[in-house]
Order: C-alpha cells, then structure tokens, then sequence
C-alpha cells in the first residue's frame, strides 16, 4: 500500500493535536498551549519515522516504540509528575486517543465518507476547541475560583514558564508590607537562577539559614498551611507576573512576592504556582 508522508504527517498530526485539547481540558488548562502543539508535531514525526523504518510489521518493536513514545511525550507536554499523576495522565492519553478515534470514524459512517480527510480533522480539532470553552464557560459561572493559568514569571532578566493555580484560601502575605504571596515549587524557580544561586536556595531550604551576604534577597515568610502546621518559607521578590487569562487575554502584575516550597504543590504536578487570593484584584 503506497502512503503518502506528507498526508500521513498532517493526519497524525491532528489527531494528537485532539487528543491532547482533550486531555488539556480535564487538566484545567488551555485547550492549545506551545507545547501540546510541539508534542502533537513530534508524536507524528515518531509515526512518521516507524512507517519509513517498516517498523509496523514487527509488532512487538512497534508497541515498545508506542509505549516508549506516549511516555516521552506526556512528560514533554506536561512535565515532572509523580508515579500515581504519570500512569493517570497516560491511560487518560490512551483511553482519550480511543475516543477521539472511535467518534471519528463512527462520524466518518454516519456521514458515508471513504476515507478521514485532513479538512475533516481540522473541523474536529475546532469542534473539540469550542466545545471546551463553551463547557468551561459553564463551569466558570460555578466555580470561578479554581482554575489553571498559563503563567510567565520573569527576574533579573530571565524568563520562565508555568502553571498556575487561583485559589481563594491562599492568603499568604508578607510580614512586613502585608502583600499577598504566591507559592513556587522550587523545581520551577531554580530554573531562573546561576548554579551558585541554586546552592544558596537549597541551603535556605534545607538549613532554614538565610544568607544576608547572598545574591537572592531571600526574606523568611511564615506559613501555617502548607503541609505543616507552621513553618517559614523563604521569599522573594520578582520583577513580573504575566497570567493568560481563559479568553487569552494577559494580564501583568510588577514585583510580586513568592514563597519557594520545595516539594510538590499537587499530586499530579498539574499546577507549580499558588497564587495568593488577591492575585487578580485590580494593583
């Protein structure tokens, strides 16, 4: 059978782009982000380079690929998770690409179509984008509090990205000009910062021992919620926030404060920021 790359690509293409707007929207995230697109476009290279190498015809190699393949790409698209987040997000890829592709091809009969065109996917693929913000329009009118945010936080001229999570009971604050705190997995922020800075962090961390003669300008910031009865989280000042809202809008907060938790701020990791509840009140 003679197949064509360039449409075998786009196919491919488009059905990851579907499954992974699915996936995103059970996340509480954008339907389309960067990098469900960079995943979606390498999950069909890899179906690309198994079709050129005849790997399809030795089953066994195909499904290792498969299995080796889904696992990458789940951890590009979405990042570091726990053991019990992984399996979950992967047997939500599996049963999500069954889904998608069972509706396609009962669509495909309903219709009397030969074959799945690439127009016909890409009408999928904005059908499902729709679907999922009328669906989360309707769940924003009951619980407009919980929500993940694409979020950008940039400091002494870097600039990293992450996910967000609004929640009304984080009230957090600044000891000493009482402004709200956000919360930052260390994982997250010690990507902003020099391999000097790292063990500097990890120190406060660890130590509870801020460094007044370092280069952070960590400032102790006393919590009694997360994890612990009570504790200190080391603080810091950043340069900018910058939140995409749900219609795509950005918005932008200056010098936020952050508290640096070094463990995981949710089970799954769908979430490396905690905003504080006053996040989205006008500056």
């Amino acid at each position: 059978m003679k197949v064509y790359i360039d449409i075998f690509f786009f196919v491919n293409f488009l059905m990851n782009l579907q499954v992974f707007q699915i996936l995103n929207y059970w996340r509480k995230r954008p339907a389309i982000t960067g990098r469900s697109v960079a995943g979606a476009v390498l999950g069909a290279l890899l179906g690309v380079l198994v079709v050129m190498l005849g790997i399809r015809k030795r089953w066994i190699l195909w499904i290792l690929i498969y299995v080796a393949g889904t696992s990458f790409l789940i951890r590009f698209v979405y990042g570091k998770m726990n053991v019990r987040g992984y399996i979950r997000c992967v047997i939500g890829f599996y049963l999500t690409a069954a889904a998608v592709s069972g509706t396609l091809f009962g669509i495909r009969e309903l219709l009397g179509l030969h074959s799945i065109s690439l127009v016909f996917l890409l009408g999928g693929s904005m059908g499902i984008q729709l679907a999922a913000r009328a669906v989360r329009r309707m769940s924003e009118n009951r619980m407009p509090e919980q929500y993940m945010y694409e979020t950008w936080l940039e400091w002494r001229g870097k600039r990293i990205q992450g996910t967000g999570f609004f929640d009304t009971g984080n009230r957090l604050a600044e000891p000493i000009s009482g402004a709200g705190v956000s919360i930052v997995t260390k994982e997250l922020f010690q990507k902003l910062l020099t391999q000097e800075e790292k063990m500097e962090l990890s120190e406060a961390l660890s130590e509870g021992m801020i460094n007044n003669r370092g280069t952070l300008l960590l400032r102790y910031i006393p919590y009694h919620s997360v994890g612990e009865e009570r504790g200190f989280l080391p603080g810091i000042l950043v340069d900018k926030m910058e939140i995409r809202l749900p219609d795509g809008k950005r918005i932008s907060k200056d010098r936020e404060w952050l508290g640096i938790y070094d463990k995981c701020l949710s089970n799954d990791a769908g979430f490396d920021i905690l905003f504080h509840s006053g996040i989205f009140k006008q500056n």
